[in-house]
């Protein structure tokens, strides 16, 4: 009996999940869902000849779909490392939201001055650095992830 309180006590607790992991893992849900619905209405419409037009060819916007739903997959599979509290998801979270925020920039200097599309990427871009600020800028959040890589 000793030896079971001595060895629960060696062990290392982890400090409860902070309120900003929970808010990360829940922008990442969200991020991968519309990650996967950009993959479906491009698929769906690369025969279009007004997304033609817009975005490039049949092949071009059949890449960029399953880019986009490779990238959803990614975004789900962190997300749930986040919220999970496994090691690796704090490192995956910065690469795959960088990637998230390079993709972003192209489109929105690609799309320049396109009104709703540039507001909306440029509110895109700012939330992926309040991710990684909530990850790697807050002290709680370095506690919590601390000792676990």
């Amino acid at each position: 009996m000793e030896e079971n309180a001595e060895m629960a006590a060696a062990a290392p607790v982890r400090p409860a999940r902070p309120a900003v992991i929970t808010l990360v893992g829940i922008v990442l849900y969200i991020w991968a869902a519309m990650a996967a619905l950009e993959a479906v209405a491009l698929f769906l419409n690369r025969d279009n000849d007004v997304w033609k037009a817009s975005y490039g060819t049949t092949d071009e916007i059949t890449i960029v779909a399953v880019a986009s739903a490779v990238l959803a997959l990614l975004l789900f599979a962190v997300a749930s490392g986040i919220l999970s509290g496994t090691g690796w998801a704090r490192i995956a979270v910065a690469i795959v939201v960088g990637l998230r925020l390079a993709s972003l920039s192209w489109f929105m200097l690609s799309h320049l001055g396109g009104g709703a599309f540039t507001w909306s990427t440029v509110l895109s871009l700012a939330l992926g650095l309040f991710v990684l600020w909530a990850l790697y800028g807050k002290d709680e959040s370095v506690t919590y992830f601390d000792g676990y890589y």
